[in-house]
């Protein structure tokens, strides 16, 4: 076997360094190999040889050892390498503690590495490095040679199943070895190179490659071959021609590439090679699709589809499918778009390979439904591509799915459900680096497309300054003399955003010293014990969890972290912790849960232990209680001591540059610098310090509006203008119909000084009556809608207190400037309370001088009837001619009320004599026309009347045919029809001109 005296001198230098801790490092740049002198090495030496697997989640060396392997060993080999995505901070990371592989390792450790993985073993552990011995493993030249062209095979039958990494350490090689090659394999080669380097977004290296390569081939025969090197040379090209970001595609380049297309597709249909035409739709999809070729679109998509329907290949018919799909919607063939979606959605199974396509499927069936007026069908669809959720790589599909989700809900009126929508679809955009800024909310971890399940710091964090901040705390964190942090900052400054997508990423990716992290975070504290083992539970690795494992009892919780401390370092991050103070607001609870900390804090066996607590700096008075605690002395000067006190403050104007600069910079949404200097300029203001939230607010409403450049922000005016439009748009989210309230409900959360007035909902309910008049049953659950959108849009926070919950805005900032905006329609409302009452009054003194009259109309009528016994028949036949003089009296009297601009009074007069000539046995139509005209005149001319003539209006009594209090009228355009709103649950429409009702 070749490489065996390297492989004898290993196994004596294992055998040699029993007992005692021995670095080797085996390199060999290829897999295979490596595999086979693993399995020769273990049969040649005496000494049994453990091997440690690494796995991608594997954050320091020491630990993976420390966990995979705590008995005696006799010697270990780690292998995996290539599946870590940090290298250098591994590596890093064991240069710090090499001390302890020395103290605590015992026996050769052999590290099988590569070339590159070495390069980065002597960039980023230098001295563990030079503590080693080397042994390199070759592999012959004529295996070589084989090696890559069973790689050439490969790539040319479209199996990118290569690694990477060998094979461009196998070129290294070829080249080392300094020997002539055949022309064609050179070209091979050449090929290979472009692969390489189009993989690592080398385009014009890729480019000059494959241009090589095809000077080979194009003097040959081979078509099959010609057309694949043109196949991938046409979408170098095409990426390196396309624009970025992306803006439509240039005539003429977009033109030269459908005829590379076509050119290759004809080679491969020359070539009888109708697969390869089929398997191009792959990528030629969606250049066509980019380029908007709808017709060679869908010509190819149905040529692919024959062909994978005879291959029976699901994947491919699910591709087919979707871009057919496509094509036909772009042609704005709705009805054949939703038929061809529909057909691909039944043939793809429910495997998560094909989750992309089905998602993709109901995404058009649902674009299509809309455009045929299928609203409800179409919701249905995005609720089912929704339930698929966000697929790796695809976060865009997702956010989409969304978008018009958002906007068939809120055309449906579903308010809430709509809002909820748009919150999740900023959120993944904002994780996933599609939206610059996120507005009043907090920030979440970045994700990462390639890894969904990976965290890291936010852009925002790092961009801002915060990045400083972070790693300030990890390094407290990792001192002795730090056992408890206390973050405190004024509202809106970013702690939260710094805690969730700054510290907490970062602990859980960076190991502190030789000790991986497991941070433990709670935010709800109404049962602060059960929500701390939920959060443990949730964090727990699973080598920790055993069946039995249980967390009754405080002592229970206690022993855990014992068990967790040979492993892990554990942080309890309690975040938002004012609303501690909220939920508990009694000594004993308060005591119990410092009594607790101060156990954990003290215990022996639980050292590196760290506790945090961040909230508002208003509230930090309130955590002297804890120094009163013989549990907490460890804390030394007091919990409120420089010792324990971290300040999160402003932003400086030139990190609020940097941040702008960072968010923007990897999204569509670009600004032009001098907006940016500008918008800094602005922010900071007189203070000279930026304010996170504030930040946020402005970008998030130029990044709605889609404003780039200083012409457009001067054009709206000022800041302070898109923060007006940026609480618009969530007032905006409320629904038309609540819009009123929402702005009277941000008002009612400030008060006279500009501050943030704690208040209960029954507070705001009462507040709201004094100025809005509506059903109680709808007031209330409006309120409850506008509510729980301002709470989810971050505006508004809720407080959990006893015994009854209170709201809040979110921040200072925001208090006097609602105030002064809504304060003219606070006003405005109030004018109109006193207006309705001056009209009331109005009504109340007609009604008394009615009363009176009737009164006296009805001693009359005694008296008549007294004396006049005897002659029922005329007094009847007097009684019917009196009354119809009083009706034309009334008639007459409503006539002079409106001539002299008594409109409400003649409104009223007119509606009840109307009302009284329809309910008379002897009515004919010559007794009603008159009064009929009076109506007429009365309410024609309402349409534009005064809020205290109209609140008469809503006040007079039932219409005929109601059987209830009519509480709405409201007039058709024309002024020819009159709506009855009435408190029997029906609605009338009358005509004006002949007061009959003409439908209910």
């Amino acid at each position: 076997m070749n490489n065996s005296q390297q492989l004898e001198d290993l196994a004596w230098s294992i055998e040699a360094s029993q007992g005692e801790f021995k670095l080797i490092l085996a390199k060999c740049n290829y897999l295979n190999l490596q595999n086979q002198l693993i399995q020769e090495l273990q049969k040649v030496c005496e000494i049994e040889i453990q091997i440690l697997r690494l796995q991608a989640s594997e954050r320091t060396l020491y630990n993976a050892i420390q966990e995979e392997f705590n008995q005696e060993i006799a010697a270990l080999m780690i292998v995996g390498w290539e599946s870590l995505p940090n290298l250098s901070k591994m590596f890093s990371s064991a240069n710090q503690v090499r001390e302890e592989f020395r103290n605590n390792c015992p026996y050769p450790l052999v590290l099988w590495i590569n070339n590159q993985i070495y390069q980065q073993i002597m960039e980023s552990a230098p001295d563990l490095e030079s503590w080693g011995i080397t042994i390199n493993f070759s592999l012959p030249f004529d295996e070589l040679i084989n090696l890559l062209k069973s790689i050439i095979d490969k790539v040319l039958n479209d199996d990118l199943n290569v690694n990477l990494q060998e094979l461009e350490l196998a070129l290294q090689d070829l080249q080392k070895y300094g020997q002539d090659l055949e022309p064609e394999f050179e070209a091979n080669c050449n090929f290979l190179k472009g692969f390489i380097a189009y993989n690592k977004k080398r385009l014009d290296t890729a480019i000059s490659y494959y241009q090589q390569s095809w000077d080979f081939w194009q003097k040959t025969e081979n078509l099959e071959i010609q057309g694949k090197i043109l196949y991938n040379l046409t979408i170098c090209n095409y990426e390196k021609l396309r624009p970025n970001p992306p803006t439509p595609f240039p005539t003429r380049e977009g033109g030269e590439i459908i005829n590379c297309i076509q050119q290759i597709l004809e080679k491969f249909k020359n070539a009888q090679r109708l697969d390869l035409i089929a398997n191009s739709l792959s990528r030629f999809g969606l250049i066509l699709q980019d380029l908007q070729a709808w017709e060679q679109l869908k010509t190819l998509s149905q040529q692919a589809l024959e062909i994978h329907q005879a291959e029976n290949n699901i994947l491919k018919i699910a591709e087919d499918y979707l871009f057919l799909a496509t094509a036909n919607f772009e042609q704005s063939n709705f009805q054949e778009a939703a038929k061809i979606a529909n057909q691909g959605i039944g043939v793809i199974h429910e495997l998560p390979l094909l989750n992309y396509y089905r998602q993709s499927l109901f995404l058009i069936l649902a674009q299509a439904q809309e455009k045929l007026q299928q609203y409800e069908q179409a919701i249905s669809s995005l609720e089912l591509a929704k339930d698929i959720g966000v697929i790796n790589n695809h976060p865009k599909l997702y956010v989409k799915i969304l978008n018009l989700l958002q906007k068939l809900l809120f055309q449906k009126t579903e308010y809430l459900e709509a809002f909820n929508t748009k919150l999740e679809s900023r959120s993944i955009e904002q994780q996933f680096g599609l939206r610059a800024f996120i507005g009043a909310g907090w920030l979440k971890p970045a994700k990462n497309t390639s890894f969904v399940n990976k965290e890291n710091i936010s852009p925002e964090i790092e961009a801002s300054g915060r990045k400083i901040d972070v790693d300030e705390l990890l390094a407290r964190i990792g001192r002795t003399d730090k056992k408890i942090i206390v973050i405190h900052g004024q509202s809106g400054v970013g702690k939260s955003s710094l805690v969730n997508a700054g510290l907490i990423p970062a602990l859980e990716n960076k190991a502190i010293g030789f000790q991986d992290n497991l941070p433990v975070t709670i935010r709800v504290y109404n049962s602060w014990f059960t929500e701390l083992k939920k959060e443990l539970l949730d964090v727990l690795p699973e080598n920790l969890k055993s069946e039995d494992l249980k967390l009754d009892t405080q002592e229970d919780f206690i022993l855990k972290l014992v068990e967790i401390e040979k492993y892990r370092r554990t942080v309890l991050i309690f975040d938002q912790f004012e609303e501690f103070f909220f939920v508990c607001p009694d000594d004993k609870a308060r005591t119990e849960f410092f009594q607790f900390l101060g156990k954990c804090l003290n215990h022996k066996n639980i050292g590196s232990l760290r506790v945090i607590l961040s909230l508002r700096v208003d509230y930090l008075h309130l955590l002297l209680e804890c120094d009163e605690i013989s549990d907490m002395n460890i804390i030394g000067d007091g919990i409120l001591s420089k010792n324990v006190l971290y300040k999160l403050g402003n932003l400086t104007p030139e990190n609020a540059k940097t941040t702008i600069e960072s968010l923007t910079k990897k999204t569509t949404f670009q600004l032009e610098p001098d907006l940016i200097k500008r918008l800094v300029e602005d922010l900071a203001g007189e203070v000279g310090s930026v304010r996170p939230i504030e930040l946020q607010l402005v970008g998030a409403q130029l990044e709605t509006e889609k404003i780039t450049t200083l012409a457009a922000y001067q054009k709206i005016g000022n800041k302070q203008e898109l923060v007006k439009r940026y609480l618009g748009e969530i007032v905006k989210d409320c629904g038309k119909k609540n819009q009123e309230l929402a702005e009277l409900l941000l008002y009612f959360l400030t008060d006279e000084q500009g501050t943030r007035p704690l208040k209960t909902k029954v507070e705001l309910e009462a507040d709201l009556k004094s100025l809005l008049e509506r059903d109680q049953n709808e007031a209330e659950n409006n309120l409850d809608l506008v509510l729980e959108i301002f709470v989810k849009s971050g505006l508004v926070v809720l407080l959990p207190e006893n015994p009854c919950e209170r709201y809040q805005l979110v921040h200072d900032y925001l208090a006097l400037f609602i105030r002064q905006q809504q304060e003219p329609l606070s006003q405005q409302l109030e004018r109109e309370k006193q207006q309705r009452k001056i009209g009331e009054a109005k009504l109340n003194r007609f009604l008394k001088i009615a009363l009176a009259g009737s009164v006296a109309a009805g001693v009359a009528l005694t008296l008549l009837t007294v004396t006049a016994w005897n002659a029922a028949k005329r007094a009847e036949t007097q009684k019917q001619q009196a009354d119809i003089n009083a009706i034309q009296a009334l008639t007459k009297s409503s006539e002079a009320m409106f001539a002299s601009g008594e409109r409400g009074n003649a409104l009223i007069e007119a509606l009840r004599v109307n009302q009284k000539v329809k309910l008379a046995p002897w009515s004919t139509l010559d007794t009603q026309e008159p009064t009929t005209a009076a109506l007429s005149q009365a309410v024609y001319l309402q349409r534009n009347e005064k809020p205290e003539n109209k609140a008469l209006a809503l006040a007079v009594n039932t219409l005929k045919g109601h059987e209830g209090w009519v509480y709405s009228v409201e007039f058709s355009p024309d002024g020819k029809k009159l709506a009855s709103g009435s408190v029997d649950n029906t609605i009338k429409i009358w005509d004006v001109t002949t007061g009959k009702v003409l439908n209910t």
